[in-house]
């Protein structure tokens, strides 16, 4: 058996991977060193949690806190409105798997099946049984001017997923 492949082949491989990459890869990196991109919180609570510079979070803005891709460990969307910051699983509801993006038409998408969630987290066009909005997750915003970061609970869950946390001028 040849070990050789047309170029239609490789031509679908390269676009395959280069989509995964692409809905994988998102805006601001992890605010740790840990490998999974969280960190246990100050008080030794045991809650993982991420946070992007409130500097690289101007108003319309939803970046990723994990840019490693498909299969990674879990992380966010973090976003700003008008009302203030927000968050959002990365997670897809039906069967766990990554949720990446946004695409330039603000779409976000699940990585092993393709389902969409628009840039609040709610489902877009929904593909899979089981789909439902992200899971909200819990923010704060700290620090004063420059140093201001929004922090995000990864195992905290905002039960109001319209609840926005203002942002101090």
């Amino acid at each position: 058996m040849s070990a050789r492949r047309s170029r239609r082949d490789v031509l679908r491989l390269a676009a395959g991977c280069a989509g995964l990459c692409a809905s994988g890869c998102g805006g601001a990196g992890p605010a740790s060193d840990d490998p999974d991109g969280a960190s246990p919180s100050a008080d030794g609570g045991g809650v993982r949690e991420v946070a992007v510079a409130l500097a690289d979070l101007p108003v319309g803005a939803l970046v990723s806190t994990d840019t490693a891709g498909c299969g990674a460990p879990r992380g966010a969307f973090v976003g700003r409105d008008a009302a203030g910051v927000f968050a959002f699983s990365d997670r897809c509801t039906h069967a766990g798997g990554q949720v990446g993006g946004p695409d330039g038409a603000g779409v976000l998408r699940c990585c092993l099946h393709g389902a969409e969630y628009d840039r609040s987290g709610g489902v877009g066009r929904g593909v899979v049984p089981g789909q439902a909005a992200l899971d909200a997750l819990q923010v704060r915003v700290e620090g004063v001017g420059a140093a201001s970061r929004v922090v995000v609970s990864l195992d905290r869950r905002e039960a109001d997923r319209s609840r926005r946390v203002a942002v101090p001028s």
